[in-house]
C-alpha cells in the first residue's frame, strides 16, 4: 500500500466513483472524496471503501484545497473521477513516495479515441511545467504550502498551482511518461477544434488578468 493521500473531487459522478474507488482502496493509505453536491450514494460508497468523504461548494479548486486540508499524508495525488489505466502511474508514484524527494508534477495522459490531442498535451506540459487536472497533478505538502496552498478559485486552479509551484520550485518539476487514461468525452462533444480553441481562448484571458470568476461565468453561461 502506498502512504499517500489521493484526493478525488467530484459533482453529481456516482457511477464514475463506484468504478474508481475499488482501484484506489486498497492500493494507497487514504483517498479523500471532495463531494461539490450533497450525493448520499457517493458517502455511502466512500464510506465502504474506508475513503474520506467531504462536502464543500461546487468548485475545482476549493474542492482540492479542502482536500488537502483534509488529507494527512505528506505527498498528495490530485484524480479526476473519470481516470483510468492507473496501474504505470501508481507503480511511478510508489518509487516516487519510497525515495522521500520532494517534488510536484504529473503524469502523460492519453485518451482512448484520440491521439494527437493527448501528444500536444503531454509536449505542452513537459516544456512549459503547467499541468492539467487530466494528467494527475501530484505535490508534497511541504511544497504546496510554500505557496500558500492549493489555489481556491473556481477555474484555472490547475494552471495557477503549476505557476507558483514553477516560480517558486522550478527543479523539483517531474514529467513523469507514466501513461493515465483520461476521457476524451468533453473533446468528442464539443468537437475538437472548438474545444482547443476554448481552452487556448480561457488562458490567454486569464493570463492577461481576467478572474477566474469571470471566467468561470463565461465559461459555464452564466451559472
Amino acid at each position: 500500500m502506498i502512504d499517500l493521500s489521493v484526493l478525488v473531487p467530484i459533482l453529481d459522478d456516482d457511477l464514475q466513483l463506484k468504478e474508481l474507488l475499488p482501484e484506489l482502496s486498497g492500493a494507497f493509505s487514504e483517498v479523500v472524496i471532495i463531494d461539490g453536491g450533497e450525493s448520499e450514494l457517493a458517502q455511502q460508497l466512500a464510506e465502504h471503501h474506508g475513503a474520506v468523504y467531504s462536502r464543500c461548494c461546487p468548485s475545482r479548486g476549493l474542492q482540492i484545497a479542502k482536500g488537502v486540508d483534509v488529507s494527512s499524508k505528506e505527498v498528495i495525488w490530485v484524480l479526476h473521477v473519470d481516470a483510468y489505466n492507473l496501474e504505470h502511474p501508481t507503480s511511478r508514484l510508489r518509487e516516487i513516495r519510497e525515495s522521500g524527494l520532494v517534488i510536484w508534477g504529473r503524469f502523460d495522459v492519453e485518451m482512448p479515441r484520440l491521439r494527437c490531442v493527448p501528444r500536444l498535451m503531454n509536449m505542452r506540459s513537459r516544456l512549459t511545467k503547467i499541468c492539467t487536472g487530466d494528467q494527475g497533478m501530484f505535490f508534497s505538502r511541504k511544497l504546496i504550502e510554500e505557496i500558500g496552498g492549493f489555489p481556491s478559485q473556481s477555474l484555472m486552479e490547475d494552471v495557477e498551482a503549476s505557476r507558483c509551484l514553477k516560480k517558486k520550485f522550478p527543479d523539483a518539476f517531474v514529467a513523469c511518461r507514466e501513461k493515465l487514461g483520461a476521457s476524451d468525452r468533453r473533446w468528442l462533444t464539443n468537437g475538437l477544434v472548438r474545444t482547443i480553441f476554448h481552452m487556448w481562448w480561457y488562458r490567454i484571458l486569464y493570463f492577461f488578468g481576467v478572474s477566474p470568476s469571470t471566467l468561470y461565468r463565461k465559461y459555464y453561461g452564466g451559472k
